[in-house]
This record gives C-alpha cells, sequence and structure tokens, in this order.
C-alpha cells in the first residue's frame, strides 16, 4: 500500500484498466469524466467526487494512468480509498492508500544519510518545547544525575534536589537511620530493632562471656549425680565411674 503525505499534492499511479468483456484487455481511453470517479476518507461516510482531476494516460503502459491528487483530497490522515469505475466500459477499480501525518512522513521517507530516523521529543517537565542540540534529552537527564558525561546510566538514584548520593551519604543512610523508623513485621529493619533491644547481660550472665577455664571447670566438675538422663555422655560417664577397676 503506497503511503502518501498529508496536505502534500501528490501524482499516483492508478490501474491497471481491463476490458469489461474479456477482462484482461487494457483500456487506453479511460476518462473520468465519463465513468464513476470518487474518493472516500478515513473515518468519513461520504463521498468527494474526483471528477475534475488531472488524469491522463501513461505512454507506453496500457492501462494505467496517472492521477494527480491535491492537497484537498488528501487533508485527512488514515486510510484513502479511490474508485474508478463504469461497469459498461471497465471492471471497476479501487486503490487504497495510507495518509500519513506530515511529520511521520518525513521522518519515514526524507534522505537521511546517517541512517537514523528522526525523533522529536519534548523537553523534560515542559509540554510546549521541542528539544534543539542544544536543548536535548541527553543534556536533561545528565544535569539530573541520570546519566554520567559519558552518556552511561548511573547506578543510583538522585536526590530532591537532582544530585546523585556518594557512597559514603548511602552508608550514612542505612546506619544511621532511627531503629524507630523500621517497624515494619518482616523485615531486616525490624528485625535489627528487635534485636537491639535483647538484654544481653542476662543472655551471658553477670560474668559475660565465660572464659574457657570456667567452660572447663564447668564440665568436670559438675557433679555425677546430676547427669543421669539416658542415653547422654553423662549418663555414660557416671556409670563408667561405678566400675569397680580393682
Amino acid at each position: 500500500m503506497q503511503e502518501l503525505r498529508a496536505n502534500t499534492e501528490v501524482i499516483v499511479t492508478f490501474g491497471p484498466f481491463l476490458d469489461v468483456g474479456d477482462g484482461f484487455t487494457p483500456q487506453i481511453d479511460i476518462t473520468l469524466g465519463g465513468n464513476e470517479a470518487e474518493l472516500m476518507k478515513h473515518g468519513v461516510t461520504g463521498v468527494v467526487d474526483i471528477s475534475s482531476a488531472t488524469w491522463a494516460a501513461i505512454t507506453d503502459c496500457r492501462g494505467y494512468y496517472s492521477l494527480t491528487l491535491t492537497t484537498g483530497f488528501i487533508d485527512t490522515e488514515g486510510m484513502l480509498t479511490v474508485i474508478v469505475q463504469d461497469d459498461s466500459d471497465t471492471l471497476p477499480m479501487k486503490q487504497e492508500y495510507m495518509v500519513l501525518s506530515e511529520a511521520a512522513y518525513d521522518s519515514k521517507y526524507l534522505p537521511k544519510d546517517g541512517g537514523f530516523i528522526d525523533v522529536n521529543i519534548k523537553t523534560i517537565g515542559q509540554t510546549g518545547t521541542s528539544e534543539t542540540e542544544t536543548d536535548n534529552l541527553e543534556g536533561a537527564l545528565s544535569s539530573a544525575n541520570v546519566i554520567d558525561a559519558a552518556g552511561d546510566w548511573n547506578t543510583v538514584t538522585p536526590d530532591a534536589a537532582g544530585v546523585a548520593p556518594t557512597t559514603g551519604a548511602i552508608a550514612t543512610g542505612v546506619w544511621d537511620s532511627l531503629q524507630s523508623a523500621h517497624t515494619t513485621a518482616d523485615t531486616m529493619g525490624a528485625m535489627a530493632t528487635e534485636l537491639a533491644l535483647i538484654d544481653t547481660a542476662t543472655m551471658r550472665g553477670t560474668d559475660n562471656a565465660p572464659t574457657t577455664g570456667n567452660i572447663a571447670t564447668g564440665i568436670w566438675d559438675s557433679l555425677q549425680s546430676d547427669h543421669v538422663t539416658a542415653d547422654t555422655m553423662g549418663a555414660m560417664a557416671t556409670e563408667l565411674a561405678l566400675i569397680d577397676t580393682a
């Protein structure tokens, strides 16, 4: 399907027109004035008469014609259907075109040696200003610290003033955050808050962490009579002590 630029006069090729009798002989004498000739614009139920449009047979290409579509014929973006028919002379001919907005057509079809399609964007935070070479998206993102000088994405999020925090500021924000600010159930912050409330002196006793000597004394000076639970190492040691080695 041929694409047309809205509001821009263009000459299109129309055909082939074939004889209504045999269905294959090219018709070389078709005129718009003597036939039913109209077009239908996108979203419009009525038709537009084109019988007065410029129309000419293409030399050495029998059955094909050049049709000039003026700006008034292609002023509506979307599907455009052109019909030329006279069932007493030729088979009905219908061709469809897609009318693109001027900006969309230019972006797609104007020569671009660099191979890029033009994309015009709006200034961030504004609604009516187009970007320019000196006021572009890359510059806006760079000034907001979203990308660095090399054009790469920053791995940190800017603060309210648009300044990317340092690693030191991040660490301070984490470790100096008040415990009372983290009470949501099942989160690491809540768990840390709960751990901080544990009385470690009670857990360790008044002497704090025991020494290796205290541990050894606690084991070897423990009374045998305190360890009589069946199938335990303490019970086995008690039984061994009762053996008459003599």
